[in-house]
């Protein structure tokens, strides 16, 4: 059987031609119910997303300027700065199947706006036209001119009739206003401090003073392997502390879902503590609600499995302080 808690070796040498000498030994393992994988997938599965798109940011002086969000990626970031073409695009269609390119790519969502080449008739965007946003492309959908007609002329009893087959173009031309982002560099527009999560302009870069900003960007856990196993020893001895001893390292799917959910109710009760200790904005005391809501919960399920072997009849407060105190 696997073990399933936490361990450390060494490794011993003897010098050349030592001696050696048998020897047995009882060796105790103490095991826990359920595994670090357990445990980080189910919390990092509640947790969701760890990507940010377009966050603003108003950078103002050469002071550092909070990010929602601290531990971020190394060299995940993107700062952008939104530019409106000018003169707008003059974009011809010759067929409606191509695809035409603007002057520029990596387009605002829900900028581009298009006109008739006299602006006086405006287009509709997934009716009239389709846009690429990140290659900067356009895609005409139906002809968007003024129709045109056709009329018959009758022919003579016993005329010749001849067939032949033709392709006509139409073509067309609009007038096309977007915004676009470009990229500022790291070093010499701004500076990032990854850790706590703040953001800089630099003396003599391209950011000017009171600017806004664009920021992407992408949030690691600040929950390592260590954290999980400290909760996960003080779940298992919580547990141990109302069952029969006999029971440690069996392999019991209660018992583990037990101490899982034990385990992830101190992450909860962690991360709420750090929200409220980091203070982003005025989301956090509701974000930190959210996760001490979902602390409760796990608590609850943990509760439930451990339910057929508790043989201490003390109330669950018990539990509950324990985890406040863990947390």
């Amino acid at each position: 059987m696997p073990l399933r808690g936490p361990g450390q070796g060494k490794l011993i040498t003897s010098p050349i031609a030592s001696p050696s000498v048998d020897f047995y030994a009882v060796v105790s393992v103490k095991k826990w119910f359920t595994t670090i994988r357990e445990v980080s997938d189910l919390y990092f599965g509640i947790v969701g997303s760890s990507d940010v798109r377009n966050e603003e940011v108003l950078l103002l002086g050469n002071r550092e300027n909070y990010l929602k969000n601290g531990n971020i990626q190394v060299d995940s970031e993107r700062i952008k700065k939104v530019n409106t073409v000018v003169p707008p695009d003059t974009v011809t269609f010759s067929t409606s199947n191509n695809r035409e390119n603007f002057s520029n790519s990596d387009i605002v969502r829900g900028s581009v706006k298009v006109f008739d080449s006299g602006e006086t008739k405006k287009f509709i965007e997934g009716v009239e036209f389709e846009v690429n946003y990140k290659d900067g492309k356009m895609k005409r959908l139906q002809a968007g001119g003024t129709p045109g007609g056709a009329s018959s002329t009758g022919a003579g009893a016993n005329s010749f009739v001849a067939e032949f087959f033709a392709t006509v173009n139409v073509s067309q031309v609009v007038r096309v206003y977007y915004d676009y982002y470009t990229d500022y560099v790291k070093g010499t527009d701004y500076q990032v401090n990854y850790k706590l999560g703040t953001l800089s302009r630099l003396a003599g870069g391209n950011i000017q003073n009171g600017e806004r900003v664009f920021v992407d960007y992408r949030v690691i856990s600040n929950i390592s392997d260590q954290i999980i196993v400290n909760v996960i020893n003080q779940a298992h001895k919580f547990i141990m502390s109302r069952i029969d001893e006999n029971l440690e390292g069996t392999e019991n799917e209660e018992l583990k879902y037990a101490e899982t959910y034990f385990a992830l109710g101190l992450l909860a009760n962690s991360s709420a503590s750090d929200m409220v200790e980091a203070k982003r904005d005025s989301k956090a005391s509701s974000a930190a609600e959210t996760m001490l809501k979902i602390g409760a919960v796990y608590e609850e399920k943990a509760w439930e499995f451990l339910a057929p072997y508790n043989i201490i009849s003390s109330p669950r407060r018990a539990g509950a302080e324990i985890l406040k105190n863990l947390s």
